[in-house]
């Protein structure tokens, strides 16, 4: 005979193990469209979709182990997946291929009770809307070498639409420096090889912005005679935030358009950092001393003075000569 006590532990444990069953068994239905620009159909047979989930990893990234379900769209581009295991502690993405690119939906998640979600993928048309696009950030990094100066210009582009800008006809520009040398370019995922080119002091981005942010990387140098330089750079583009760096004790900066706001460390490095006031196209003016100099750069600069005195004390004698002889003549007439 089984006791009272045995009995209800007996039901809730049937109770726990039939709750865990019934969540472990709950699915939910994905549905949505692709769109695509207008002018651009989609393929009779429809484009192939994928559903993709995302976990934590235990560094706080998302991770995702591929696919967890295919389909096929309509010639409408409408698709839908059915019966995927919920999983509220996941995060989902539907991702497509239209015309070779790849396209994907925003991030969404599923909720305990739903039974249908529905996201769309938006395919987004090319524009050449240069007036959207947006300096967020820009930041300049200032090293110094004997004799020279290394900038490091660091912009984050924002494309605040839905459309992918094409510049190529219409290419984003920053200016640089007179007499700057030795610039390199670092490309991030969404750049290719020829996206820039250099016309005098401006260099030229040729190339497709997503929609989003963009990081663009440019570095380069300028030589420095006398320890101290005068940089003027004119941003064309207003920006949110603007800020110049510089390794603590290494140089002194100077400028009116800056306001000192302490220190950070990057890469094991401290650095000092001050922040931009005037963000409205700002045209910014740095004085920057104590550059590292080579002592032949003063010995050279001695010897030219040296000899410019000597030239003006040539020029001095031969002036006084010149007016003695004229003097003399006269006496003797």
């Amino acid at each position: 005979m089984i006791s009272i006590h045995k009995s209800t532990t007996l039901l809730f444990i049937l109770f726990l193990w039939f709750q865990v069953a019934t969540q472990a068994q709950e699915t939910i239905n994905v549905k949505g469209t692709v769109q695509v620009p207008e002018g651009q159909p989609i393929p009779e047979d429809g484009l192939a979709v994928v559903l993709l989930k995302f976990r934590l990893d235990a560094n706080g990234s998302l991770t995702t182990d591929g696919p967890i379900s295919r389909s096929q769209t309509n010639p409408s581009g409408q698709f839908q997946f059915d019966n995927i295991p919920l999983d509220p502690r996941a995060a989902y993405r539907v991702g497509s291929r239209f015309q070779g690119d790849l396209v994907s939906s925003n991030f969404f998640a599923f909720q305990s009770g739903q039974t249908e979600v529905e996201v769309d993928v938006i395919v987004p048309r090319i524009s050449e809307n240069m007036e959207a696009i947006e300096l967020s950030n820009a930041a300049l990094f200032i090293e110094a070498g004997i004799g020279w100066l290394q900038m490091t210009e660091v912009l984050r582009v924002m494309n605040p639409t839905q459309d992918i800008i094409d510049t190529r006809n219409n290419p984003l520009a920053f200016e640089l420096p007179e007499g700057h040398e030795n610039l390199q370019v670092m490309h991030d995922t969404g750049g290719d090889e020829q996206s820039y080119e250099v016309l005098g002091n401006k260099i030229q981005f040729h190339r497709d912005f997503d929609p989003g942010d963009t990081t663009l990387v440019f570095q380069y140098t300028v030589p420095v005679l006398l320890s101290s330089y005068t940089l003027r750079k004119n941003y064309p583009y207003n920006m949110e935030v603007g800020r110049v760096l510089t390794p603590v004790n290494h140089l002194v900066i100077e400028s009116d358009q800056l306001k000192e706001s302490g220190s950070e460390t990057l890469g094991g490095a401290e650095l000092a950092t001050w922040e931009i006031t005037n963000l409205d196209h700002p045209q910014l003016t740095i004085r920057i001393g104590a550059v590292p100099v080579n002592q032949l750069s003063f010995g050279f600069l001695g010897i030219g003075v040296f000899l410019v005195l000597i030239v003006l004390a040539l020029v001095f004698m031969q002036t006084r000569l010149a007016k003695a002889g004229k003097t003399n003549g006269h006496e003797q007439s």
